[in-house]
């Protein structure tokens, strides 16, 4: 087999064109006018990294950043939601973040706590299981009020496309709250996705929430196939709209990051002042 040297270093040199053009497009909308400097002005970011013990697989700071300018973008917001409905696994521990924040913000406001629900969305589950999360949440209609709908992370909007339009047929006035979202909301990609998009606020442009994907250890649960479900009807289980307990847990580790979770929600309230 000959290799068409010339013709893989046009390659190469085109992907490098088009990663350049993604960072230089996410910068852009990291760093929205204002925004750093109100959070510089009321939280040392590199302070608060230092006091974060979970170990995670990018710098902190990269972590904690998204999350303040998400704090921001919702400020006016956070007291008039009722519930937050978290959509995947990998979004149960900012959907924790946002309940201490909210709540916070609900005490001073003298109003009752916010209600939090955990589904197990994700563009792998079948109809059996959107079937399960669109009973929920009918059942649950009347009670839910204003939603937050809370993810780690879009990439292509797929995966929770499903949710938007159950939420969207059953009437339920929603919002979403993405840590990070892969490209910049006006994207191609993200142009037949328009009730996502014109609900969405972001933290950032990038991978920032994607460090909290497939990390079921520090969430405690896991969207398991059916084979691994030992001891369980699969029927039942499939038919289930809830995420499902890890068998073995390093509770330690859980612990600590619910630990962190919660620390950033009182140090990021500041925020709100």
């Amino acid at each position: 087999m000959v290799l068409n040297i010339p013709k893989i270093k046009e390659k190469i040199e085109e992907t490098q064109k088009e990663v350049e053009k993604k960072n230089k497009e996410a910068a852009k909308y990291n760093k929205k006018e204002g925004i750093s400097a109100v959070i510089a002005e009321k939280i040392d970011l590199e302070s608060l990294a230092q006091q974060i013990k979970t170990p995670w697989e990018v710098p902190t700071k990269v972590i904690i950043e998204p999350f303040a300018r998400l704090t921001l973008e919702l400020k006016d917001k956070l007291v008039h939601y009722d519930t937050i409905l978290s959509d995947d696994t990998s979004g149960r521990l900012i959907a924790l973040f946002f309940r201490d924040l909210i709540n916070k913000q609900k005490k001073k406001a003298d109003k009752e706590p916010v209600q939090t629900y955990f589904v197990a969305g994700g563009r792998l589950r079948g109809e059996t299981i959107w079937r399960a999360i669109e009973n929920f949440i009918e059942e649950k209609k009347n009670s839910l009020g204003k939603v937050l709908v809370v993810t780690e992370y879009i990439a292509t909007g797929e995966s929770l496309m499903p949710l938007v339009k159950i939420l969207k047929n059953q009437g339920i006035d929603f919002d979403i709250a993405s840590l990070s979202i892969d490209l910049p909301p006006n994207a191609i990609r993200y142009q037949d996705k328009k009730d996502l998009i014109d609900r969405l606020k972001f933290g950032s442009v990038g991978l920032g929430g994607a460090a909290f994907y497939h990390r079921p250890e520090f969430s405690g649960v896991t969207k398991c196939p059916p084979e691994s479900r030992k001891g369980f009807s699969v029927e039942k289980d499939d038919a289930s709209p809830y995420p499902f307990a890890l068998a073995v847990q390093d509770i330690n580790k859980m612990k600590t990051i619910r630990e962190d979770m919660k620390l950033l929600a009182n140090e990021l309230s500041k925020l709100l002042e």
